[in-house]
């Protein structure tokens, strides 16, 4: 049967078509030479601008950024070419030198995994690439605050109230473009305000007139910045002062004036809630003979400032006429307190003091009712020698009469002699 399928004339005609087809295929696939495409819009793709950067050049401006090719090759290589596995090469670095505009060469390079060994590149739409090459340069800006919104009524805000995570922006770029930039800005627009608010700006760039500059033309290390915009209130807040009773007086027999009364303050909502005055400090009444005047420091909390207002006050206090002062001679004076080892011995015999108490109780106070003490505990031998020392004025039953200024008395300190032993016994 097979013999009979071999030796027959119709056999012998389909292996001749067969072998016709595969001697076509193979020459049309493998050795056509002529096989054309046109590749359109390949990317170009440039080298070495980070070489440039670092000389200070920059490409602002290219003719062309595709090529469209025509190729010829065989038709197995050429039908595995596209634009997305060919690449139009400008190596920029080894070309460009300074700024100015040059003609740039490029390279046709075809993919490693097919074979273009035949293929040749007999038609492009552009020889070269016409690029604008210019001197670069950098600029750091202080970033601004500009507030276009409104806050409550009673609220203090202004562009001062700004404060930034980032307080600057550099910019690199061409220079003639640059030169045009001349403030960083960040606009807050937000309406009634009454508390700090805080987020993400962007970042304006702006030329001298205001005007907004694009910033795509410049490389910038950042675009935006984290902000905080302080939104205080103000608030009325009265001094007050402390008077300690001394000398015979207390607060109702004095009058203390203070001027300012009051003073303006400004700070967060929540800050201001906690706040119902200022004490300015403690004026002992001893120290009042009959009318003097302080001046203190008017001191915030740390959340708290004074706004547009003194930052000191002064308080008068006068003695009323209820009281009345006396002097007495005093020779009652008394060492407390004498540490053992020492001894002491007044130099100072009297001494004059002024008492101040009601009309009414002076009367009846004796000059023998007023001593003196001084206090020696804290003394040791170290301390030997002739001491002026602070002595305390004393009435006898009377607590409600006392000593107006500040009083002292010499005393020599010594140590004191040793008691001899009593003999012993034999």
């Amino acid at each position: 049967m097979w013999n009979k399928i071999t030796q027959s004339k119709i056999f012998y005609m389909v292996i001749s078509i067969i072998c016709a087809i595969a001697c076509w295929l193979y020459v049309d696939v493998v050795y056509a030479p002529e096989t054309p495409k046109t590749i359109y819009n390949i990317p170009v793709t440039v080298y070495g601008e980070d070489v440039l950067a670092d000389e200070g050049l920059m490409i602002t401006e290219m003719s062309d950024r595709t090529v469209t090719l025509r190729l010829e090759g065989p038709r197995s290589s050429v039908s595995q070419l596209d634009r997305n596995n060919i690449v139009i090469s400008v190596q920029a670095a080894s070309q460009i030198s300074q700024e100015g505009e040059y003609n740039l060469e490029y390279s046709v390079i075809f993919p490693s995994n097919v074979p273009t060994v035949n293929v040749t590149v007999t038609d492009y739409s552009i020889e070269s690439i016409r690029a604008t090459v210019v001197q670069m340069t950098s600029k750091t800006l202080d970033i601004q605050g500009e507030f276009i919104g409104s806050a409550v009524e009673g609220a203090i805000c202004d562009d001062s109230s700004f404060q930034f995570e980032h307080s600057t922006i550099t910019l690199s770029g061409e220079r003639s473009l640059l030169d045009q930039v001349v403030s960083a800005v960040v606009v807050l627009d937000a309406e009634d305000l009454s508390s700090t608010w805080t987020g993400e700006l962007d970042i304006q760039l702006r030329d001298a007139d205001g005007n907004p500059v694009d910033a795509s033309a410049f490389t910038c290390d950042i675009t935006s910045t984290y902000t905080v915009f302080s939104v205080k209130v103000t608030k009325e807040i009265p001094l007050s002062v402390n008077l300690l009773d001394g000398g015979g007086a207390t607060e109702e027999d004095v009058d203390a004036v203070i001027s300012p009364q009051t003073v303006m303050v400004t700070g967060t909502v929540e800050a201001l809630e906690q706040i119902e005055s200022i004490n300015l400090g403690t004026i002992s009444l001893e120290d009042v003979i009959t009318s003097d005047t302080y001046t203190f420091e008017v001191t915030t909390p740390d959340d708290i400032d004074l706004y547009n207002g003194a930052s000191t006050a002064d308080v008068t206090v006068t003695v009323k006429d209820t009281l009345t002062t006396r002097t007495v001679e005093v020779t009652d004076i008394q060492l407390e307190n004498v540490p053992e080892g020492l001894s002491g011995e007044l130099s100072t015999q009297s001494v004059v003091v002024r008492i101040r108490g009601k009309a009414e109780i002076m009367s009846i106070v004796m000059d023998s009712d007023v001593y003196l003490t001084v206090d020696l505990s804290g003394y040791t031998v170290a301390d030997a020698g002739t001491r002026t020392l602070n002595a305390k004025v004393h009435v006898k039953g009377f607590s409600d009469v006392g000593a107006i200024g500040d009083y002292t008395v010499v005393v020599v300190v010594s140590e004191a002699p040793q008691e001899p032993e009593p003999p012993t016994t034999p």
